[in-house]
């Protein structure tokens, strides 16, 4: 009885001078539409009216930029831990109660709000650029990644405060200032040294995440880096180079020559990288067409694989290596003799004096065991249309294929053969009872191309 009334005398004592610390109305706002910014900031956090409150946000753009600031800045009262220490030990009717009335949790709420505000606003509000930079070390796990998101968001006006975070002893601020630099884009490039140092680190983590956005940033600068990179001996270094070039794609051309150069003494997992690396650059030198023929008949079959994919993205110069891919075909691997098939349907479709070379080999994998393999190799033909007719006998018997995914691409692509395919209607027909509702729609569609060009 006495421990209750003494709480409840403390609580007589606390709870209004909490309510007035917690009180953030007080906070100088703007109003609109009849409401407080800081309430539409607050909405941000759901669960409804999300959308509303961003248009809102949108639309007041810079004059709501000061209350934001000054609500990110807001602090909890000194009474907040007393609060919760003395409403802990209350009967749970009177604990609920009291947290009806007065939420101890309200200031964090209403910071978050501020800060996604404050990424929706992105270069609108660089004033708050200051603010965010001390919001990313918040103990908030929330407001330190939305706090990232804001300054990436506002592109070179949030870097520096960003590439300062790179220096925190904490990993999990490194990891949320890697994240905004990666949406900062290419307006991050004076971070890209720092973000070489974080791909190097052992923190599996921190290095990905580097790796990411430094293929979201891009520029002449990161390439070199990564070319540099390429010639040190730690495999794991190679490996990351090759991986982030090949993310970043055609605009790292310039490292070609180093990815040329490390494959010659390459161990098979960075071998897998960088012939990776290499098919989704796109380039078609002969340096480069010599290295990917070689990696077709390596060792690993994860980098036959590769190079097979490699040839499928750049197939526009890959006619000199289709006899390569076509050995290729007969690989113990199924994932290498999808890859060569889907590659050589690519290849066929966009060089056309390949098509009688590449048509017999695509033929011979609708009798491929995987299933996979049949499935690419009938969707490589359908590409080809009216040019595949010498496959509708081929074509026709992968009607009765044991897998529905076969059958139904099959279908397809005697219907995108047309007329010449008018030998496999029976066929068609009786798949419209197939029990696979793909197969019978797309054996329907076949007959109707069929008929449909006939008559014209």
């Amino acid at each position: 009885m006495k421990t209750r009334l003494l709480v409840g005398l403390s609580l007589i004592v606390v709870v209004p001078a909490l309510t007035f610390l917690l009180d953030w109305r007080g906070l100088k706002q703007i109003s609109v539409n009849g409401k407080p910014i800081l309430d539409w900031a607050i909405q941000l956090n759901g669960p409804q009216g999300i959308q509303e409150a961003e248009k809102v946000i949108r639309q007041t753009g810079s004059a709501a930029v000061p209350s934001l600031i000054a609500a990110l800045e807001a602090r909890d009262s000194l009474l907040k831990k007393p609060f919760l220490s003395i409403a802990s030990r209350l009967p749970e009717r009177f604990r609920t109660g009291l947290h009806r009335r007065i939420n101890p949790y309200d200031k964090d709420r209403l910071r978050l709000g501020a800060v996604r505000a404050l990424e929706i606003l992105g270069a609108t509000a660089e004033k708050a650029a200051p603010s965010l930079g001390r919001a990313l070390r918040d103990a908030n796990p929330e407001i330190s990644m939305h706090a990232a998101f804001a300054l990436g968001r506002m592109g070179a006006h949030g870097v520096p405060k960003l590439v300062e975070a790179l220096n925190d002893p904490r990993e999990s601020i490194q990891f949320m200032a890697i994240q905004g630099l990666g949406m900062a884009g290419s307006e991050a490039q004076p971070a890209v040294p720092l973000l070489i140092r974080a791909l190097r680190v052992p923190n599996k983590r921190i290095s990905e995440q580097a790796m990411n956005s430094l293929i979201l940033i891009r520029g002449e600068r990161t390439v070199a880096f990564l070319a540099e990179m390429l010639r040190e001996p730690e495999l794991r270094l190679t490996i990351l180079a090759a991986r982030t070039l090949a993310g970043i794609g055609p605009q790292a051309r310039a490292a070609v020559p180093a990815l040329v150069e490390a494959a010659q003494s390459a161990e098979a997992a960075g071998m897998i990288s960088i012939v990776d690396a290499l098919g989704r650059i796109q380039p078609s030198n002969s340096e480069v067409s010599s290295i990917l023929r070689t990696a077709l008949h390596n060792a690993d079959a994860s980098v036959r694989a590769r190079a097979a994919e490699g040839l499928n993205r750049s197939a526009a110069t890959a006619g000199p290596l289709v006899p390569a891919l076509i050995e290729t075909l007969n690989d113990p691997f199924d994932e290498v003799r999808r890859s060569a098939t889907i590659a050589l349907g690519t290849i066929a479709a966009q060089n056309e004096h390949l098509i009688p070379l590449i048509i017999p080999a695509l033929i011979t994998r609708l009798e491929d065991r995987d299933f996979l393999a049949r499935l690419f190799a009938a969707q490589g033909l359908a590409r080809l249309g009216p040019a595949a007719a010498t496959a509708v006998t081929a074509l026709t018997a992968a009607l009765k294929d044991s897998h529905p995914g076969v059958r139904s691409c099959a279908a397809f692509a005697l219907g995108a053969i047309g007329p010449s395919a008018r030998s496999a209607q029976s066929e068609l027909e009786i798949l419209f009872a197939d029990s696979d509702k793909g197969v019978s729609g797309a054996a329907r569609n076949a007959l109707q191309q069929i008929a449909l060009e006939t008559n014209h």
